[in-house]
C-alpha cells in the first residue's frame, strides 16, 4: 500500500497533510485533485469554492495549489502532519516487497528525510541498540499508530469511508 493510501486509511488526509506532502514531493497535484473531488462529491466541502478550484489542481500553478492548501489548513499542527507522513512512509516501507537489505537502505533515507527524529534512533544502522533496525521500525510503526490514533480519535478516513483509497488505474491486489 502506498503512503497516501495509508494516510486515507488512517484518516490523516487533510489540507495540512496534503500541503506537507506536496512540499516534500511525496504526492502530486493529482492527489490534491482527488481529495478535493472526494470532498465535493461527498458534500464535505461545505460549499467552499476553494475546494472546487483544488479539484482542478492539475491545471494550477504549484504556488496557487500551495497557497490554497495553506489557506484551508489554517493554523494546524505541522509537526503532527509530519508524524502522520512518517507513519505512512514507514508502513509503506514495511509492507513493500523489497529485500531486507533494500528496506534497510530506504529506512536510513527516511531517517534522514525526517531530520533524524529521536524515536527513530534505533532504526539507524549506527545505533548502539541491540534491536535490529527493521524490528525497531516495526515497533515504531505500532507506537506511532497508537499515539496518532489516540490523539485524533479517528479510525476511518476523513470522509468516514473505511475502505482503502486507491488511485485510478491501480491494481486492486496491491
Amino acid at each position: 500500500m502506498d503512503s497516501i493510501a495509508v494516510m486515507y486509511q488512517m484518516g490523516f488526509v487533510s489540507c495540512q497533510t496534503l500541503s506537507v506532502g506536496l512540499a516534500h514531493g511525496w504526492i502530486g497535484k493529482a492527489d490534491i485533485s482527488h481529495y478535493a473531488t472526494r470532498l465535493l462529491t461527498s458534500g464535505g466541502d461545505n460549499g467552499d469554492i476553494d475546494f472546487a478550484v483544488l479539484a482542478g489542481a492539475d491545471s494550477l500553478d504549484d504556488s496557487e495549489v500551495t497557497s490554497l492548501l495553506s489557506k484551508k489548513a489554517g493554523l494546524t499542527d505541522e509537526l503532527r502532519a509530519m508524524d502522520e507522513w512518517r507513519y505512512a512512509k514507514l508502513v509503506e516501507l514495511n509492507e513493500s516487497e523489497d529485500s531486507d537489505d533494500r528496506k534497510l537502505d530506504k529506512l536510513q533515507d527516511l531517517y534522514a528525510d525526517f531530520d533524524y527524529p529521536q524515536d527513530m534512533y534505533s532504526c539507524s544502522i549506527y545505533s548502539q541498540s541491540e534491536v535490529p533496525p527493521l524490528v525497531a521500525m516495526r515497533g515504531l510503526i505500532s507506537s506511532l499508530q497508537h499515539r496518532l490514533s489516540r490523539e485524533s480519535g479517528i479510525t476511518r478516513d476523513s470522509l468516514g469511508i473505511s475502505r482503502p483509497y486507491r488511485k485510478e488505474g491501480a491494481a486492486s491486489g496491491s
